[in-house]
């Protein structure tokens, strides 16, 4: 939520691709996954949010859509075991 409030500078209650683009550099600082999630989907801009079931564009997302967004990335997201191998700095 505070994403999305973040980013939505004209407080409409709804996100454009625009707004989103605009905090797009902290959400990868705080949320590191969505940057490794941009890049295992090979996605060069997320417009793709802004697509409707039937694969439609919109406008603009409210805050129930861009939440279900979210989920569905984090869900594709595989987490690995905390060990050596798989640390890095």
């Amino acid at each position: 939520m505070a994403i999305f409030e973040a980013a939505d500078k004209d407080k409409s209650g709804t996100l454009t691709v625009e707004e989103f683009k605009d905090v797009l550099e902290d959400i990868i600082l705080t949320y590191p996954q969505v940057e490794l999630y941009r890049r295992s989907q090979q996605l060069f801009d997320f417009s793709v949010l802004w697509k409707d079931s039937e694969g439609n564009d919109r406008e603009e997302i409210d805050l129930e859509e861009f939440k279900m967004a979210i989920c569905n990335m984090d869900l594709q997201m595989k987490s690995l075991p905390a060990t050596a191998q798989v640390c890095y700095v």
